[in-house]
């Protein structure tokens, strides 16, 4: 079908650009939109990894990185006492600049972490869509009532990656201009694998080929409850069965840290594997060769990695820690009805035990519509209805 609306300019802002969800959701949706539909800028304070590889028809600019040094020390003097005169008032230099190097339609602000540059596109007059990522648990990273108050109602949009994440904006008061555009993944790169495992990965590991595997990933941190995780494979061990756990991704935290601490406390570190930070191809192979995945976490707004791990076609075990309860149906997994060992074991036994069978049939027509060109194309449909100009409008 022909598109009746003009290119739309984005300056898309993420705090980083680095591999946690919010931020991997926001550049595959970029990169699956053509430029005959939006024009795109992608802007991070903190060049992380992602920024790099988004393909050249993508302008992309880091606060820290693409600046002179001494440019942004004189930024910093010039903010300094621009604060001082207006106070709380004041769009810091670099926004302004931003702001005229790429004339857009709107800032796409992604997460809750960044209030300031509500404000400032507020200021300057550019629309903003907020994009919300998180729950009640990202109050940790917010410092000012002030803050949550601009971000409810400044944004002229607010997209939440899921139902329980839109609940959490309007129990804040957002009740109007607000959508869902499901966290995604690129479902054809997990699919595609199919259900042959890689040998190689489990003799890298040092895994017994005897050995039921539960995986489960992401960065290592308190909302993920990797303590939960170790408490289980213990609980399963001590039971008596032939098990083996693998937390895939980054493991150098201070958390992290603590976590291998009470592995080896209850003497079960050979039977836990940390893979540390992968990339996208080991990432996915190392993944496939889990036998089931478990999600301990205390609060997800969406989970991309329990969708990955239906796409890999394992049997899924999660708490109901929010947005995942919107992807695990009874039909594809088991949701726990709370954080406690004894039940999330009990569903684990029953996970390798046979008992538990997904309907693959219904599964992949559930999942579908978080694949990320659904969700992408669902997204410039709700930009163009928000922000789009016809194109006869501007003959």
């Amino acid at each position: 079908m022909e598109n009746k609306f003009a290119p739309l300019r984005i300056v898309a802002f993420s705090p980083s650009y680095r591999r946690f969800g919010g931020e991997i959701t926001l550049m595959n949706m970029m990169m699956r939109i053509p430029s005959e539909l939006l024009i795109k800028v992608a802007v991070s304070r903190f060049g992380g990894e992602l920024l790099y590889q988004f393909p050249s028809e993508i302008t992309t600019f880091c606060y820290e990185s693409d600046r002179h040094f001494l440019t942004r020390v004189a930024d910093r003097i010039y903010n300094f006492f621009l604060k001082k005169w207006k106070g709380d008032d004041y769009v810091p230099l670099w926004l302004i600049r931003i702001s005229k190097q790429f004339p857009a339609d709107f800032w796409h602000v992604n997460t809750l972490l960044q209030p300031d540059l509500i404000r400032a596109a507020k200021k300057l007059g550019i629309p903003t869509v907020l994009h919300v990522h998180e729950l009640d648990l990202a109050f940790q990273w917010i410092q000012e009532e002030r803050d949550i108050l601009d971000m409810v109602n400044m944004p002229d949009l607010i997209i939440s990656c899921s139902e329980a994440a839109k609940k959490f904006m309007g129990d804040l008061g957002r009740k109007e201009a607000t959508e869902v555009v499901y966290g995604s993944v690129i479902m054809d790169l997990f699919l595609k694998i199919g259900k042959t495992k890689n040998p190689i990965i489990r003799e890298k590991y040092g895994i017994a080929e005897s050995r039921f595997v539960w995986a489960n990933s992401g960065f290592i941190c308190s909302r993920k409850n990797p303590l939960l995780f170790i408490h289980l494979a213990d609980e399963l061990i001590r039971k008596g069965y032939d098990v083996h756990f693998m937390w895939i991704g980054a493991c150098s935290s201070p958390y992290a840290f603590y976590a291998k601490k009470l592995a080896e406390f209850l003497q079960i570190s050979d039977r836990i594997t940390w893979t540390g930070e992968l990339t996208d191809q080991e990432y996915r192979e190392t993944f496939n060769i889990a036998d089931g995945f478990v999600l301990t976490s205390t609060q997800e707004s969406f989970s991309g990695v329990t969708l990955e791990a239906i796409c890999l076609g394992k049997p899924v075990v999660v708490t109901p820690c929010g947005g995942v309860t919107e992807i695990v149906q009874d039909y594809i997994g088991i949701v726990t009805e709370g954080w406690e060992v004894s039940e999330l074991a009990a569903a684990m036994i029953r996970v390798m035990g046979g008992d538990f069978k997904r309907d693959e049939e219904r599964t992949l027509q559930h999942i579908k519509q978080f694949d990320c060109k659904n969700q992408a194309e669902l997204w410039i449909k709700i930009m163009q209805q928000y922000f789009g100009k016809k194109k006869e409008e501007m003959s």
